[in-house]
């Protein structure tokens, strides 16, 4: 698991997560494969991730 995924994980329970995606604007279903690890965001969708909630970037391809 990246430490981006880690972080996701432990900011957003299940309520949350509709709202993170609208903001992020991806679909849900995407938001949670970020947050369990087995998918790494696109460098757009990182962005935003950085831009709008402070996880790094380069998070993403750190592990845990």
């Amino acid at each position: 698991m990246t430490r981006g995924a880690k972080q996701l994980a432990q900011l957003f329970n299940a309520p949350k997560q509709r709202e993170v995606a609208k903001r992020l604007q991806i679909h849900e279903a995407y938001l949670s494969r970020l947050i369990s690890g087995a998918q790494i965001p696109s460098m757009v969708v990182a962005g935003r991730i950085q831009q709008e909630l402070g996880i790094p970037v380069q998070a993403w391809v750190e592990t845990v």
